[in-house]
Order: structure tokens, then C-alpha cells, then sequence
């Protein structure tokens, strides 16, 4: 192991000055000498080199001992040293903190549809939406075929929306299964109007429009002429215009048979009776018209 520089000079000074007192002490031994007392030591040079030796074997311990001293000194200096330049500052990774992002369920429409208080056609319409129109979705049915909607441009509308002409984009399977309001009771009626004669007065036919919740399916029908008593008599499974009359629309009645006479200008009593089901079958409402012929 190297030693320190200190501890190196201080050991030359050490040789050095051991140097100096053995040429002192030779130069001595040929100086007189005056006997002082008869216990005065001898001044045989052997003993006098003898006594410098055994000085530096008995200082050789302290010597030894500084060695190992500035040696353990040296050592902790370079293990505290080493210590510092090999241990890691740590720094501590910042926390990342995710915001959540909330998707919201939308419905796009694709061609104009109604929009109802509950999941079907026997609820009443509150609204129709066009094609092209976008609405947010709160809300859907068990089957998930209705969905219950918001319009976000008239936040007041909430209504339930027929799935074949809303397609749904986000996230629809978090949405709540709302329970629809209770089914109203389904109520078959219409109105009759008149709409022209043909045939030189002899064929009349009337307008008749669904105004109810059910499908009209079956008619019956007389047709009186007030003036000359004569009477049109008919019984159908289907309308003019259409076989069935679905809620919300229209569909024609014309007397099959023709009037023996010319009935423009008289005054026509009609009497009709309308079906859900064929065959006068289901739930029939009957109804009473009267108008001029033209």
C-alpha cells in the first residue's frame, strides 16, 4: 500500500537525524573526556552504538503505530470519498393524475319519425324528429328498441324514440333501463268528410281519417238520399285508397253501387260503422254524417 506523503517525510527527518547523532557521537569518542565520577560510564564506543540501538528499536513501536494510524485515516478518507461519489440522488416521479372522460350517448336520425310518451305506437306523438337531426340518449327500454331521449336543441323534449330510426353511437350499455309509463288504453276513432260525386251524381265517396290509436280494418256503410229516400248499401274488408287505415291516416269510401238517380244538389245522410279487426271483428265505433252532394 502507498504511503503518505507526510508520513514519508517524517520518516527521512527520522533517518537523517539518527545519521547526525552517530557522527556526533564517533567524533566523541576521540575527544578527552574527564572522569568525573567512578560511576561515569565507559566511553567504549560498542556500548554507545549498542544504547542508539536499542533507542530506535524502542521507538520503532510509536513509529510503527503512527503508520497504521495515517494508514486507517488515509483508508477512511478514500472509503467516505468513494461512499459520496457512488450513491444515487434520488428524484421522485411526479404523480400523474387521469380526469375522466364522461361520453355521452348520442342517437343520429335517419328519416323523420315520431316521438312518443312511451316505447310504441299506442302512446301519444309529442314530437317528430327529421332526418338529420341529432339527439342525446338518457335513457332506453329492456330490449334496448326505444330509446328514452333529450333533444339537445330544445332541452324540454323527453320522449321515446323508435331504434330503427335512431342509430345510437357512445356508449349505450351504462345508460338505465327506464320504465315506460303506463299503456294507455287503445281507442279506435275517426272522422268522415265529404269529398265529391261522380259518375253524373250517382257515386258519392267520402273521406275518412284515422284519429285514433288503432288500426281501422273493416267497414259498413249506408248512404241515404234525403230527397228521394234511396239508399246505398255496403260492406268491406278494405278501403278505397288502401286495405287498412293505420292511426294518423287517411283512406276512401265510395258507394260500390250507383244511385238510380242524379243526386247533386240533395242532401246526403251517411251512416257508418268501422272496424279494428275484418269482418266488423275487434273494437267498431259507429258514426253519422250529413252533407250536400256536388
Amino acid at each position: 500500500m502507498n504511503k503518505h506523503p507526510v508520513f514519508l517525510n517524517q520518516k527521512f527527518l527520522y533517518i537523517m537525524s539518527v545519521v547526525c547523532v552517530l557522527i556526533i557521537t564517533g567524533l566523541a569518542c576521540n575527544l578527552p573526556v574527564q572522569d568525573l565520577s567512578s560511576e561515569n560510564t565507559s566511553d567504549n564506543p560498542d556500548q554507545i552504538e549498542a544504547a542508539i540501538v536499542e533507542t530506535l528499536i524502542a521507538m520503532a513501536p510509536e513509529d510503527q503505530e503512527k503508520e497504521e494510524s495515517q494508514d486507517t485515516e488515509s483508508n477512511e478518507i478514500e472509503s467516505i470519498e468513494i461512499t459520496a461519489t457512488l450513491t444515487p440522488s434520488i428524484t421522485p416521479s411526479p404523480t400523474v393524475t387521469l380526469t375522466p372522460t364522461v361520453e355521452v350517448a348520442q342517437g343520429f336520425i335517419s328519416e323523420n319519425t315520431n316521438c312518443r310518451i312511451g316505447p310504441g305506437d299506442v302512446y301519444g306523438i309529442i314530437h317528430t324528429f327529421m332526418a338529420g337531426d341529432i339527439v342525446n340518449l338518457v335513457g332506453k327500454d329492456l330490449s334496448e328498441t326505444y330509446w328514452f331521449i333529450q333533444d339537445q336543441d330544445q332541452g324540454s323534449i323527453n320522449c321515446w324514440l323508435w331504434g330503427k330510426y335512431a342509430t345510437p353511437e357512445g356508449n349505450t350499455a351504462d345508460l338505465p333501463v327506464f320504465t315506460p309509463p303506463p299503456t294507455p288504453i287503445p281507442v279506435a276513432n275517426y272522422t268522415i268528410a265529404y269529398k265529391d260525386t261522380t259518375s253524373g251524381g250517382k257515386h258519392i265517396t267520402v273521406t275518412i281519417k284515422n284519429t285514433g290509436d288503432l288500426t281501422l280494418e273493416s267497414y259498413s256503410a249506408t248512404f241515404k238520399d234525403m230527397v228521394t229516400t234511396e239508399t246505398v248499401d255496403q260492406t268491406k274488408n278494405q278501403f278505397d285508397s288502401k286495405d287498412k287505415i293505420p292511426a294518423g291516416k287517411t283512406g276512401l269510401i265510395t258507394t260500390s253501387y250507383s244511385f238510380c238517380s242524379d243526386t247533386t244538389g240533395h242532401n246526403i245522410k251517411v251512416f257508418i260503422k268501422i272496424c279494428t279487426e275484418n269482418n266488423l271483428g275487434g273494437v267498431c265505433v259507429s258514426k253519422t254524417a250529413q252533407f250536400e252532394s256536388k
